[in-house]
């Protein structure tokens, strides 16, 4: 249930540009022909260009085409992506983990009440 909330709570805080930067950005500027084929089928899958700005990744080096006439930068691509698929996987598992949080504590109470009386009328019903 703590895992479920943590992992809902990182999901929920994943899409912000500080993380996204810190996990993708550095891969995304490697150079040679492994990383160009990697930085084009991403591009090509998102349907953008570049990192941070539709061209950064032409300079010398890196040196990755785009095939889009006015692209966006793959960033922006990518944080509308997690926000439209992430977001509402993290708000149903930090819910749910809430909702598991309420009937666990319930049931420590009812056995906390157990504990204190008789055990033939501790129910009440």
């Amino acid at each position: 249930m703590l895992v479920q909330l943590c992992m809902g709570a990182f999901l929920f805080t994943y899409e912000t540009t500080g993380v996204l930067d810190s996990i993708v950005r550095d891969r995304w500027f490697e150079e040679g022909t492994e990383a160009r084929q990697l930085r084009v089928s991403y591009q090509n899958f998102y349907g953008c260009c570049g990192w941070s700005d539709p061209f950064d990744s032409r300079a010398s080096g890196y040196n990755t085409p785009c095939p889009i006439a006015s692209p966006t930068a793959c960033r922006d691509e990518t944080l509308q992506w997690l926000g439209e698929n992430y977001t509402p996987a993290a708000i149903f598992a930090i819910s749910f983990a809430l909702i598991q949080l309420v009937a666990v504590l319930a049931t420590v109470m009812l056995l906390m009440k157990g504990k204190n009386h008789d055990h033939d009328d501790w129910i009440p019903w």
